[in-house]
């Protein structure tokens, strides 16, 4: 436990800065309608900010700001989470679990054929990249001649683990591109993500579906369709309806011309799209949004001029003599399906990764600070040469909190301003900004690598964050709270917040 004697070794020295008025970056305000007190703090001891944070007030660097609930556009209040009563929800489990397989190497994401980083050695990924693109290529290969063969031996050219594994890995891709969505705000915090199913579409039904691209569907899901129902039934239907016609291009004919759920699924489909397209092609196939469904298409082969593995064009394998006899056609479907079976061992076999979580001072580090770069470039889409190392260290890195020791004897970090680092194999992927108080945890920013956005770090911290409240509890009895910053119920970024439950807001009257 930390001294208790600090509490009056050093006092807090705080300059009043009185009232100030600025614009809304919440609302988007015009005028100057946010309405704030302010403080500049040259020195804070923990239990005195903690007193301040169960005031509503807040810290950005040394200053100190409390809003004017009665007069600001958008009244934030402090949340708060008592761990020892944390249940957490299908979604906050499904993130720990998905970061257990990657750290398993089971699985590597939506688009390990195209992300730039994977958290392993430069050789492993290498592998893993060129195994995955033949993979691809020769998945692709086997469905275009299938194509233009009989129905009988289309049917033996697709194994069902070659299916199973292309369900998976889609179905994978479409669930990052929901969370991706809530994350963003553009959904409710409480919207439970619905079953996802990819399925195969028929070959009969395949020629009857109409495509933007040249190509032909081979599988579809559903998803758009599951969420639009869910969302009839939420009682933020409106605040969505608006964010999603914001967010996605409609033509204003189209939206009057159907009803409320035909209109929010064409919109969600389009959307979920958009976010795929964004990671370029899955697994060889291109995704479109039809009619309120997710297609995934295998491009014409002319176009996309895919080769076999022995260097021919497709189109010379497919008419040459030998490529046409059934026996040919069976042997390539045995080496793509013995390959596949090859590569999802060989997965399987391969060494686990590491993730190491550190807790250190807050200080500046070279690395933290390339880091943030690529994160507000890359999210937050700012300008490279306006993220300037002087703004980070004084947004995220300086802080008048006088540190307390630890006790010797005990694993506790004391109390102060800290950053949290996850490393994956000595890779840093995320760096959580906290403030350790007396009796919370106090979460003030995380930013991680664009390149395992796959991994929802923003969700996944939070979780390891009230797991690090309930370890230190046993150490640190007056532990119990985790502090989530600000809740704006009428800011849609700000609504994963209420996920985690039972969550607590700050009276602005009584300060209970």
């Amino acid at each position: 436990m930390a001294k208790q004697d600090q509490k009056t070794s050093k006092l807090s020295r705080i300059q009043d800065l009185g009232r100030y008025a600025s614009s809304c970056g919440y609302c988007k305000s015009s005028g100057e309608t946010s309405v704030s007190y302010g403080q500049w703090a040259h020195s804070l001891s923990v239990y005195d900010y903690q007193d301040l944070l169960n005031r509503g007030w807040r810290r950005s660097g040394n200053f100190l700001y409390r809003p004017e609930m009665e007069r600001t556009c958008c009244p934030p209040y402090t949340i708060r989470l008592k761990v020892e009563s944390f249940c957490a929800s299908k979604e906050q489990n499904r993130v720990i679990r998905r970061m257990q397989r990657y750290l398993d190497g089971v699985y590597n994401g939506p688009f390990p054929s195209t992300r730039g980083g994977s958290g392993i050695s430069a050789k492993q990924n290498s592998t893993e990249v060129n195994d995955l693109k033949s993979d691809s290529s020769s998945r692709m290969l086997c469905h275009d001649i299938a194509r233009d063969q009989t129905s009988s031996v289309a049917n033996s050219f697709e194994t069902c683990n070659e299916v199973d594994i292309i369900r998976e890995v889609l179905s994978d891709a479409v669930r990052d591109a929901f969370n991706s969505c809530h994350e963003s705000g553009l959904l409710p915090a409480d919207l439970e993500a619905p079953t996802i199913t990819v399925r195969k579409v028929e070959p009969r039904m395949r020629k009857r579906m109409k495509t933007l691209a040249d190509g032909q569907v081979v599988y579809s899901c559903n998803i758009a369709f599951l969420l639009s129902a869910l969302l009839l039934k939420h009682r933020e239907i409106d605040i969505v309806l608006k964010a999603l016609q914001q967010d996605v291009h409609f033509a204003k004919q189209q939206v009057d011309s159907r009803n409320n759920h035909e209109v929010s699924s064409l919109r969600l489909a389009e959307l979920l799209a958009s976010r795929l397209q964004n990671e370029a092609e899955i697994c060889g196939y291109k995704v479109e949004a039809c009619n309120g469904h997710l297609n995934f298409l295998i491009l014409d082969s002319d176009r996309v001029g895919i080769r076999n593995r022995g260097g021919k064009p497709r189109s010379e394998l497919v008419n040459g003599d030998a490529a046409c006899s059934g026996k040919v056609v069976k042997e390539k479907c045995n080496e793509v399906e013995e390959k596949s079976i090859s590569s999802v061992l060989q997965r399987g076999l391969r060494p686990k990764r590491v993730l190491e979580i550190q807790m250190k001072r807050s200080a500046f580090d070279p690395e933290e600070f390339a880091l943030f770069k690529r994160y507000q470039v890359a999210i937050h889409h700012d300008k490279p040469e306006h993220v300037k190392e002087s703004s980070y260290v004084r947004f995220l890195v300086s802080s008048p909190l006088i540190f307390v020791p630890l006790e010797s004897g005990t694993d506790f970090c004391g109390f102060g301003s800290f950053h949290q680092q996850y490393i994956i194999d000595g890779r840093l992927v995320a760096v959580g900004v906290v403030d350790i108080l007396p009796t919370c945890l106090s979460s003030k920013y995380l930013f991680w690598d664009p390149d395992f956005a796959f991994l929802s770090l923003g969700k996944y911290s939070a979780l390891r964050e009230i797991e690090w409240v309930q370890s230190a509890h046993a150490v640190c009895p007056s532990l119990q709270y985790y502090y989530l910053g600000y809740y704006i119920h009428t800011c849609p970024k700000m609504r994963y917040k209420g996920a985690y439950r039972p969550s607590e807001l700050l009276c602005p009257v009584k300060y209970q």
